[in-house]
């Protein structure tokens, strides 16, 4: 049938008057209004699933196929052309791909969904400044609720994963009568209605709830002000609503939101039996936490009700705040899974990403791969692999490499300040034979890559160009000097041993050293290899571990007495007072075992030191114990500690109505007691927390800490190893506020392990990622850490750290290109007040 002029006419019309309402859009000015196009995602996302929008892995093009007259207008009309044309110019953003290379040139490609966040034109409103969601091991359910003299209503808390929200998530609601029973449900949001008409929704978004007013009538004011048709706002503890419709409704009501979000659960009893239910959507070691809890909780009250010297507090009553952030935790979680499919298709690995606040020590993400939801695309060898790759890797030790060299070079300085200066020879790599000694010390032996674009005009290597290149050569010379005996300023020359070769001379504030030094060798025999004695003992390892609190002395322990348990000391006092077997091995899931170099083993010069100084053996750290370290370094506190627990206290008793025990309905809520706090991160310490002990005097010279920064810093610099940072760096700092400077501080570690512990583990190594080294194949993993700072020009600057790794699939360049994609979206949810700008026009 064909159609007259005079029937397009309407089409075109409700056409046009949609598209000038798009570009008319203006959100009133404030941090709290945003637009994104979620129709657009959504339509977007259906081409997909009906496969009008596909992916060719071998021309790495997406391409739309089939479309109708009304898709070929939406894919002139909407942001589809150009996100094709972005996607297919080599730029990733616009969509979620999953791509696996095969044998044979082969591949599998699936285009999963839309990038839902490429297009908002200012942050979700869940990032506004101000507003941080702490997860929460609480136990009672925790809704948003809006009370008035009349009326409760309940809002339950909406999975990150689901929004936006689809209409069976909405229950309605008429705010048109006084007789109204009380509204309790168990749905996500409310559509609020006026005589069946909808006027407004309301959304629990992480916490508290998030109000979208959609029609003029009823008037809705929030603490007096009215607010307008298409304002999205979010609504705090203590707001006041308020509903007009003049003549027949008034209503006003208070808004109670919890400060916590995320993990909870509660206790139930059943036939007499203490039980506890938790729901874990939002972070995958929720179960881990909970059970941990309840174990210590047993411990606690079989101590309080058995021998009384056990000391244990025997509490069931109490609520654990975790320093989580709900929103950080799952952004990043959500980021970390599209790289992983997107780069590694359905070949299981390992990945995880630690964010820390390096102000607070708070631990705001522990993000992991693969997630809940990543399980079921992986090809599994084995059954038995699911739940290895199932826990949460940050809590992890592996190999870190080079990520270890700014620490080994503050102990080196702490030890021997005139380290700064020192200057070597570069070494070329690549097809030259490296020499069988070092220092004139008999190595066996080795492979060192080359480090001489990291040389000056004379061909020697500096403190600042080490880091930047990350040269090994330069690594070894800084610990064995470190535990040379030193006189006068300098090493003591070994004045019985030939002169050193001229690729072994050394430069120490400009005077040149030609003869090896003299280091403690119990023996030298050039056929067995050297050996070293009392490494432990010596002040390079003891700074070491005052500045970065490891334990370096290997002891035979047990495996909960082997936990880094301080993470969860807040807990385990409001239990069983101290960490008893039982207790301890509950936590061992969520928690790292602790840094041990096993430095009084280390003996052999080329096995034992060369491999702890290069980041391997016994080098091995978990990601959140490499977040700790780094934010010690950047804000140059040695007493910072990461910190996984926000608060402990006891809820307020609740009596069988629901209000507290002793008070009416309409009675203000008595507060809760708090057992332990953090101090607040402006400084304001809570009960029993933060009260630090007296800070020793630093080992570190400030002066010298600032020169390690300033190579960590060149490390994010063109020619540096981490040289992909420096454009998304550079595009931040072209877009910050005036007086905003961002600035990157970053360290890579490319640590090898063989093949066969990859596999044991259910990981499959990438094919680019295996080599041999002397002889041996061996796969290389990729670590970064990373700090963000933002300075102002007062002076002030605030740092957020990064640990990332990932196992098995290439050097340190799979993490970096990571962190590529994650720095601009982090640094626009931590700092919003950057990047949210009032509306204009």
């Amino acid at each position: 049938m064909s159609l007259r002029p005079a029937q397009l006419v309407a089409p075109a019309v409700v056409l046009l008057l949609a598209f000038v309402l798009i570009l008319a859009f203006g959100a009133e000015p404030g941090d709290y209004q945003v637009y994104v196009p979620e129709g657009y995602v959504h339509t977007v996302d259906a081409l997909i699933a009906q496969g009008k929008l596909v992916y060719d892995c071998q021309e790495r093009r997406v391409e739309a196929r089939g479309l109708n007259a009304a898709e070929r207008y939406f894919l002139d009309h909407s942001y589809l052309r150009r996100d094709l044309a972005t996607w297919n110019g080599g730029d990733p953003r616009p969509f979620v791909v999953e791509h696996q290379e095969l044998a044979g040139g082969r591949c599998r490609g699936e285009l999963l969904r839309a990038n839902a966040s490429h297009h908002n034109q200012r942050l979700p409103t869940y990032t506004a400044s101000g507003w941080r969601g702490r997860l929460f091991l609480h136990q009672d359910a925790s809704t948003t609720t809006l009370a008035s003299g009349e009326r409760t209503i309940e809002v339950a808390r909406a999975p990150l994963a689901l929004l936006p929200l689809d209409a069976a998530a909405y229950e309605d609601v008429w705010f048109g009568g006084r007789d109204d029973a009380d509204v309790r449900s168990q749905k996500l949001a409310f559509k609020m209605l006026e005589r069946g008409r909808s006027f407004a929704t309301l959304e629990n978004l992480g916490d508290p709830a998030v109000l979208e007013v959609i029609q003029e009538r009823p008037e809705v004011m929030l603490n007096g002000c009215p607010v307008g048709r298409g304002w999205r706002l979010r609504l705090e503890s203590g707001d006041a609503v308020r509903l007009r419709l003049p003549g027949r409704l008034d209503d006003r009501y208070s808004v109670e939101a919890g400060s916590a979000a995320g993990l909870l659960s509660f206790v139930s009893t059943v036939n007499g039996e203490r039980r506890r239910k938790t729901f874990s959507h939002r972070l995958a070691m929720a179960d881990d936490v909970a059970r941990a809890v309840d174990t210590a909780v047993l411990a606690g009250l079989a101590a309080s009700r058995g021998s009384a010297d056990r000391g244990g507090a025997g509490r069931d009553d109490f609520d654990v705040h975790l320093a989580l952030d709900a929103f950080f935790h799952d952004k990043l979680g959500r980021l970390t899974s599209d790289f992983c499919r997107r780069r590694y298709g359905r070949r299981p690995l390992r990945a995880a990403v630690t964010l820390l606040e390096a102000g607070t020590g708070r631990v705001l993400a522990l993000a992991s791969y693969p997630a809940p939801g990543d399980q079921g695309r992986l090809a599994y060898r084995r059954a038995a692999h699911r739940p290895l790759l199932a826990a949460n890797h940050n809590f992890q030790r592996h190999p870190v490499g080079s990520a270890t060299k700014p620490f080994l070079a503050a102990a080196a300085l702490a030890t021997h300040p005139e380290l700064a200066e020192l200057r070597i020879p570069c070494w070329s790599g690549g097809g030259a034979e490296p020499p069988e000694e070092l220092l004139g010390y008999e190595l066996g032996e080795y492979n060192l890559p080359g480090d001489c674009n990291g040389a000056d005009g004379e061909g020697r290597v500096g403190l600042e160009d080490f880091l930047r290149v990350s040269s090994n050569r330069y690594m070894l010379y800084l610990g064995l000097l470190s535990m040379a005996e030193w006189q006068n300023g300098a090493p003591r020359a070994d004045r019985e041993a030939a002169e050193l070769p001229p690729q072994d001379r050394y430069l120490l504030a400009g005077r040149p050293q030609t003869r090896r030094p003299v280091l403690p060798i119990v023996k030298d025999e050039e056929d067995e290899g050297t050996e070293l004695g009392d490494v432990a003992d010596q002040p390079f390892v003891r700074n070491f571990g005052r500045l970065f609190s490891g334990r370096f002395q290997y002891r035979s322990e047990g495996a909960a007495e082997s936990l880094e348990l301080d993470y969860w000391r807040p807990v385990l006092a409001a239990t069983v007072g101290a960490a008893d077997a039982e207790s301890a091995l509950a936590f061992s899931p969520v928690t790292p075992e602790r840094v041990n170099l096993a430095a009084n083993l280390v003996q052999r010069f080329r096995q034992d030191l060369y491999t702890l100084l290069l980041g391997g053996g016994n080098n091995r750290w978990s990601n959140l114990q490499l977040a700790e370290a780094t934010a010690r370094l950047v804000g140059g506190d040695w007493q910072r500690r990461a910190e996984l627990v926000e608060e402990v206290s006891v809820p307020p008793r609740r009596g069988a109505g629901g209000a507290a025990a002793g008070e009416t309905d309409s009675a203000a809520e008595p507060p809760a007691e708090v057992l332990w706090s953090l101090p607040q991160p402006d400084g304001k310490a809570g009960p029993d927390g933060g009260a630090k002990a007296a800070a020793e005097p630093s080992p570190l010279d400030e002066t010298l800490r600032r020169r390690i920064l300033a190579g960590m810093q060149a490390v994010a610099r063109p020619g540096g190893t981490a040289r992909e940072l420096a454009a998304p760096l550079a595009e931040l700092n072209e877009l910050a506020p005036p007086g905003v400077t961002y600035r990157l501080f970053a360290k890579t570690g490319t640590p090898t392990s063989e093949p066969s512990l990859l596999l044991r583990s259910g990981s499959v190594p990438g094919p680019g990622a295996t080599e041999v080294y002397s002889g041996r194949r061996q796969v290389k993993s990729g670590v970064l850490v990373l700090a963000v700072e933002r300075s102002t020009a007062d002076g002030a600057a605030e740092r957020l750290v990064l640990s990332l790794w990932i196992e098995g699939q290439g050097g340190s360049e799979e993490t970096v290109d990571l962190a590529a994609e994650l720095l601009r979206p982090l640094v626009e949810a931590y700092w919003p007040a950057d990047w949210l700008r009032p509306a204009t026009g």
